[in-house]
């Protein structure tokens, strides 16, 4: 696998950095819009233009024309193309010359998942993309699944670190769940970073795999009830959690849910007394709205854990009243995941006239033929021991799968 560049699960097809390089090289011209209904084509144009230093935005390859409109993009803006000259074949150290240079006349434009109404764009140039990318000799061996939308700020920078070290990329994204252990196991991939939601999937049907070697989390609060069964499927992982966002990209990384602030960030932090989580503009990619000229608001509520040490604890609109009392549905779904039985869960709110919201919960089981009012019984029981009143679901819900947004996230109502 030395030379393979990219195995694309969805179409069983294999490309190679030999065919990458002279792909790219052959590319005339560069389309203001760069969607992935095919992912290697998406990659051959990315890379043309950062060669060519021509401005590009990504769009997800699901995004319907309505979505689109709705984003101001109009039909004649997609045909857009810019003509470049054909570059011919591009020694791949003059590709890794280009990465290097973080250029910041060249910007990628994106669109955030939109969890909390319209996508919003925030271009970024190279330093932003590749701020914790690293290239080493330790590295050169390395296999990536690319778990995450390519389209998306983590998929771009898991896209960046593999090609920054000619690692072989392997695209399980949107691939069906039964299939990823299978899929890790073949290509003997050694580096796997996913949302929680999307190990929760998976690792159900996992048998244990020695070759990976790191496994990364993010996107969302990291579930540490998930910890046993990612030991148990992957003995030999180190586990990192990564705190990161579209506007600013990665940040701060930890072993569990208590990140660290490094001393060059320490001044580009702040934690407001209602607990949300600022950054400083200096941060950011452009195009992201800013408090009093230099902080951005994430949404994110965090708690103070000492000096430069917080710990996350939910999206600002993820919170949920309920008779005056703020609950917090990951910590909800948490207790939920520790009953015999119980695969994830999903913790929203019903409006009510008398208490501003009741609680349901939809439940994924573990075996699908138990019998639902037994499972109920339980959960009711263990909640009721752990949880105050107001924490606790009134309705529970038996559902297949929990949804998932674009970005690998669980979808929540808004």
């Amino acid at each position: 696998m030395d030379d393979l560049f990219l195995v694309d699960t969805s179409t069983d097809e294999l490309y190679s950095y030999q065919s990458l390089l002279k792909d790219v090289g052959a590319v005339k011209e560069i389309p203001c819009f760069l969607r992935a209904d095919n992912l290697y084509d998406f990659y051959c144009k990315l890379l043309a233009s950062l060669v060519h230093n021509v401005s590009v935005e990504a769009l997800d390859a699901d995004m319907s024309l309505d979505e689109m409109h709705r984003l101001e993009i109009s039909d004649a803006m997609l045909d857009r193309k810019q003509e470049v000259a054909v570059a011919g074949n591009i020694a791949l150290e003059v590709l890794f010359q280009k990465l290097q240079e973080n250029n910041d006349g060249w910007t990628l434009t994106l669109y955030t998942s939109g969890t909390t109404g319209r996508p919003k764009k925030v271009y970024h140039t190279l330093k932003t993309l590749m701020r914790t990318v690293k290239r080493s000799s330790k590295l050169a061996d390395k296999v990536w699944a690319l778990a995450y939308n390519p389209t998306h700020y983590a998929g771009l920078q898991v896209f960046f670190q593999a090609l920054s070290n000619r690692n072989t990329l392997v695209y399980v994204f949107g691939q069906p769940v039964h299939s990823i252990p299978g899929i890790l196991k073949k290509y003997h991939v050694t580096n796997l970073s996913a949302t929680p939601s999307y190990y929760k999937m998976f690792l159900p049907l996992a048998d244990v795999n020695e070759t990976m070697e790191r496994l990364t989390f993010g996107g969302e609060r990291m579930d540490e009830t998930l910890l046993p069964d990612v030991k148990r499927v992957f003995p030999k992982a180190e586990i990192r959690n990564i705190y990161a966002s579209t506007e600013a990209g990665a940040l701060f990384t930890s072993v569990g849910n208590e990140f660290s602030i490094a001393p060059n960030l320490k001044d580009k932090v702040k934690i407001l007394d209602s607990g949300e989580l600022l950054l400083h503009a200096s941060l950011l990619g452009g195009g992201v709205p800013l408090q009093d000229g230099a902080w951005f608001s994430t949404g994110d509520l965090v708690e103070s854990t000492g000096k430069n040490r917080f710990r996350f604890i939910s999206r600002k609109t993820e919170m949920i009243n309920v008779g005056g009392y703020k609950v917090n549905p990951n910590e909800v779904e948490t207790v939920i995941r520790q009953v015999d039985g119980v695969t994830d869960a999903l913790v929203t709110g019903k409006e009510n006239r008398l208490l501003g919201h009741v609680l349901l919960a939809h439940v994924v089981k573990q075996d699908k033929d138990s019998q639902d009012a037994v499972l109920k019984e339980k959960i009711f029981t263990y909640l009721a021991d752990r949880l105050q009143s107001w924490k606790c679901p009134r309705i529970i819900y038996f559902v297949d799968q929990l949804e998932l947004s674009r970005t690998g996230k669980k979808v929540r109502p808004q």
